[in-house]
């Protein structure tokens, strides 16, 4: 098993999805941060991409602090709250719920991992399978298919995936890199790396129905997380569903704890 990062994985987690969500699609996204909060939200439907991450407010602080970032926020229509084990203040879920989260009753514990990618594993061939990483728009557009397919989203979500991720993606030096994995040339599965302060945060791994079980998923993620070792990243950190838990095992991650997701959903207007 690896060893875990020095540096809390949790605050790892929460730093760099705000520099990523900092490189979201201009005219889309809305991001910040107050002591022990960090949020970014893409207003679309889905709550994984309009969230708060938090780790440690500051006691004296935290009802003005969490009620500054939901008032920044309050305009999108679901919200998703991401709470450590060890987030401070104690009792940070109540105030939560006494403004409208509840927990989500699917993803209510959503195990963190996280590894030092020094102990990153050599890439293993696979005969008809290779990675490339994503360049071109084309292929961006191929990784947001994969990605809506894999996990059951409705295909016109991928053109949303796709220009929000675009920024990033697609520039040279940007926070973001997708992965595509291709078995015999056709587009299989996908990974994405953010990379900030030396930290690498693997997202939105998924292989499609058809080519899953065949450790597409793992190569690459592999794939994404050696160019985070290429791009500076010591330590890798993910979240994970039960299903990847063990893929991601297999690579020497270790879980660190789970968070507590709550969601707050508004009833569109005249319903």
């Amino acid at each position: 098993m690896s060893d875990v990062p020095a540096e809390d994985p949790f605050e790892l987690l929460a730093r760099t999805f705000l520099a990523a969500s900092m490189a979201w699609g201009p005219g889309i996204a809305v991001h910040g941060e107050r002591p022990g909060v960090r949020w970014g939200a893409a207003g679309t439907e889905i709550e994984g991409l309009n969230r708060l991450m938090f780790t440690t407010m500051n006691e004296a602080t935290a009802d003005a602090d969490l009620q500054g970032a939901l008032d920044v926020l309050d305009g999108f229509p679901v919200l998703s709250a991401w709470v450590p084990p060890d987030a401070r203040p104690g009792d940070l879920v109540a105030r939560l719920e006494g403004r409208g989260f509840l927990l989500d009753p699917h993803e209510g514990s959503v195990p963190a991992m996280a590894m030092d990618l020094r102990d990153a594993p050599r890439p293993v061939a696979m005969p008809g399978v290779s990675i490339i990483p994503v360049t071109t728009s084309d292929q961006l557009d191929q990784a947001a298919r994969v990605m809506v397919e894999a996990f059951g989203a409705p295909p016109e979500l991928a053109s949303t995936f796709a220009t929000l991720f675009a920024p990033a993606a697609l520039t040279p030096d940007g926070v973001s890199r997708f992965f595509i994995a291709l078995l015999e040339g056709k587009p299989a599965a996908t990974a994405m790396g953010s990379v900030s302060d030396g930290a690498l945060a693997i997202y939105n791994v998924g292989t499609v129905p058809e080519a899953q079980r065949r450790g597409l998923g793992r190569a690459v993620t592999l794939a994404t997380m050696l160019d985070g070792v290429e791009r500076g990243a010591r330590a890798a950190v993910l979240e994970t569903s039960e299903a990847g838990y063990g893929v991601y095992a297999k690579l020497g991650f270790a879980e660190v704890g789970r968070f507590r997701v709550l969601v707050r959903r508004r009833e569109a207007p005249g319903t």
